[in-house]
């Protein structure tokens, strides 16, 4: 299959509660030979929202040839058509709440939680994709691809895509909400597998090591459509850190995940890769407090627009003992004291 590749993912979860509402029987014609239903979504939605639809968009051309058109929102123009949106950022849903056209009470105020249903506006049917925030409405979108024979792994695992002429939708009534918060991957161990298929396949112009946003986004892409939120880079020696390269971080933000970082690299910062010793002198907290602070400080004040999870404490480069200690006890001395620095730059940022 000629998009295989070991990507060494250790998988944190991907579980979902869905639980269907009272459905309704009468069905939605999203595609035939007569009409297209356009797209309706706020400029004022985030990035992940935009790119969901893109998605929805580009998914069913794939499978009708034809592709709807995306148009800003207008609750006068949105008649057998779909409307998109988030709670509070979408006026056309808050419209249809408001006037108790449509009922949202299992999702107000959740989690990445997302309603689809099809409901009866002004004599005519209107399916809603409505999320309690902008990742929620993003996973409702990419559920009407799934329902429309589009696989998550269309691209991992080369699955097919069946060719209809007309898209016809009915029972669409639907509520779904995440059962664990944060659902995601670490990249471990890509020295053998993905960094090679990254800069060598995928991107063959990209720089030795350089996993870069075109692999990157495929495998966001992925996660997006899993219902995924979170992802730990790749960070071994072999490969540029990940917010070292051009593009990477706002390729996270652009599909909405939440960048961490594994047991060993804290504060963001990959120091296998991003530590100069020749320029800041020994990664020795105890020996060099002010340049090792200084080196997570850079970091947190480039992400204060992102989305991240924050590993505290500390190791030594990658896997060895922190430098500049002896014996357990000093050990943790200094880890409180690293801990307590981390906590008051955290809240600086």
């Amino acid at each position: 299959m000629k998009n295989n590749v070991i990507l060494g993912w250790s998988i944190l979860l991907f579980l979902f509660i869905s639980a269907p509402v009272s459905a309704q029987h009468k069905p939605f014609i999203l595609v035939n030979s007569k009409k297209n239903a356009n797209l309706f979504v706020s400029d004022k939605e985030a990035p992940v929202v935009q790119t969901a639809v893109s998605l929805l968009q580009s998914d069913i051309n794939t499978i009708t040839g034809k592709e709807p058109s995306v148009r800003s929102e207008d609750r006068k123009s949105s008649r057998n058509n779909v409307v998109i949106g988030t709670l509070g950022v979408s006026t056309t849903i808050d419209y249809l709440v408001k006037n108790r056209l449509l009922n949202v009470d299992s999702i107000r105020n959740g989690w990445e939680a997302f309603t689809l249903k099809v409901i009866e506006w002004r004599n005519t049917l209107t399916l809603v994709i409505v999320g309690s925030d902008s990742r929620g409405t993003a996973y409702g979108v990419l559920e009407l691809s799934r329902i429309l024979g589009v696989s998550p792994w269309h691209y991992f695992a080369d699955m097919p895509v069946e060719k209809k002429k007309e898209l016809i939708l009915s029972d669409i009534d639907t509520t779904q909400k995440p059962s664990v918060q944060y659902r995601g991957v670490f990249l471990n161990d890509e020295d053998w597998g993905f960094m090679p298929w990254a800069t060598e396949t995928c991107d063959p112009h990209s720089a030795k090591g350089a996993i870069g946003p075109k692999a990157y986004e495929k495998v966001f892409e992925l996660l997006l459509r899993l219902r995924a939120n979170t992802l730990w880079p790749a960070m071994h020696e072999c490969t540029v850190p990940f917010y070292l390269v051009k593009g990477n971080r706002e390729m996270a933000d652009r599909y909405g995940i939440v960048v961490g970082t594994s047991h060993c690299e804290p504060m963001m910062r990959c120091a296998l890769g991003e530590w100069d010793k020749k320029k800041r002198g020994a990664y020795s907290y105890p020996d060099n407090r002010d340049n090792v602070l200084s080196f997570w400080r850079e970091r947190l004040t480039e992400l204060r627009k992102s989305d991240n999870i924050f590993t505290i404490g500390m190791r030594g480069l990658h896997d060895s003992m922190m430098e500049g200690v002896k014996t357990t006890g000093e050990y943790k001395g200094h880890l409180d004291k690293v801990i307590k620095d981390q906590r008051w730059l955290l809240s600086e940022n």
